[in-house]
């Protein structure tokens, strides 16, 4: 179980970065659902990512931990996958 925990702290972040993201820009939504799926998606892509390439090693001990830099790295990394998926989606700037 344990090797789980970080691909589902990565969903959970990257989730909820693509749902901020999606109601600070309205017009940027694809919708309650997509913005969490293309959030969480984001978020595990993000954070394996890092991994992977050893920046989250570097990272952990400046935000406070393995899981914190996991959690911040997914979250943004929903955030950013949400806005490309709206603008792949041809929603329009308001």
């Amino acid at each position: 179980m344990e090797q789980f925990l970080p691909i589902i702290i990565q969903a959970i972040a990257g989730g909820a970065g693509g749902g901020i993201l999606g109601q600070i820009l309205k017009s940027k939504s694809l919708g309650p659902l997509g913005n969490i799926i293309a959030g969480a998606v984001g978020g595990i892509g993000a954070g394996q990512g890092l991994d992977a390439s050893g920046i989250m090693a570097q990272m952990a001990p400046m935000l406070g931990g393995d899981h914190v830099a996991t959690a911040i790295s997914s979250l943004i990394g929903g955030g950013v996958l949400q806005a490309i998926g709206s603008l792949v989606a041809g929603k329009k700037t308001a």
